[in-house]
């Protein structure tokens, strides 16, 4: 949950909704990079297992008096690419069925098992869990950015004007005032306020009450909008 801030509007400073929609687009910007860097960090990192996996058939063939896959002696290249063929889609699967937990899981599991067996358990589920750092980068990227791109509909500039009356009105604001604020944009469909808030709340820019009758300002949202 982002940390709330509650603030007096007589001693905070105004904002305009035409600087909060620069920022807000500076926000997108940022975020689509950063996690386009993740994504592409994430698949290096990911190469970890097949070179590892795909260096240690390369030096084989060689022990083997120069015979490799088919008969016939292949590039470390090779090796590495074939070794992708395979490790890189159980290393996904892996990821999506423990959801990032591989090595917690694992520890629980072998608390009953003796301590020699037990021991081997866990190193093997720890190589695997550095393993797994890059497919869980990737997919990470890769659902923020599906995130983002959910949220293109949004009207942004409905949004910073949202944004701009919570944030001089100071405290939480019934959700019936900021739906009134949109209709004043021309935005009082359900539709067009219900995007603009869903991607306000995407970027932990504002948060809703349980109850779903209030909404406020995030003290996250207002440091990465640079206001804080």
């Amino acid at each position: 949950m982002p940390t709330v801030t509650r603030f007096h509007g007589a001693t905070a400073a105004r904002h305009s909704a035409d600087t909060l929609l620069t920022r807000l687009k500076s926000l997108d910007a940022g975020f689509r990079t950063r996690w386009l860097a993740l994504l592409v960090a994430g698949a290096l990192v990911s190469m970890i297992g097949p070179v590892i996996f795909g260096t240690a058939t390369f030096i084989r063939q060689f022990r083997g008096g120069g015979l490799g896959i088919g008969l016939e002696e292949h590039s470390w290249l090779y090796h590495v690419g074939l070794a992708c063929l395979w490790y890189l889609p159980i290393l996904f699967l892996i990821e999506w069925a423990t959801r990032g937990k591989l090595l917690e899981d694992t520890v629980e599991g072998v608390s009953g098992m003796g301590r020699f067996v037990g021991g081997r358990v866990v190193a093997g589920a720890a190589f695997v869990e550095i393993c797994l750092w890059g497919p869980r980068m990737v997919t990470g990227g890769v659902r923020k950015q599906i995130g983002l791109t959910r949220h293109r509909k949004a009207d942004r500039p409905l949004a910073a004007a949202m944004l701009a009356e919570l944030l001089n009105r100071g405290d939480g604001l019934p959700i019936g005032e900021v739906f009134a604020v949109a209709q004043g944009r021309g935005g009082g469909d359900d539709g067009a306020f219900g995007d603009a808030l869903g991607y306000l709340m995407f970027h932990d820019l504002v948060d809703v009450s349980k109850t779903g009758d209030r909404v406020w300002v995030c003290s996250d949202g207002k440091r990465a909008l640079g206001i804080a």
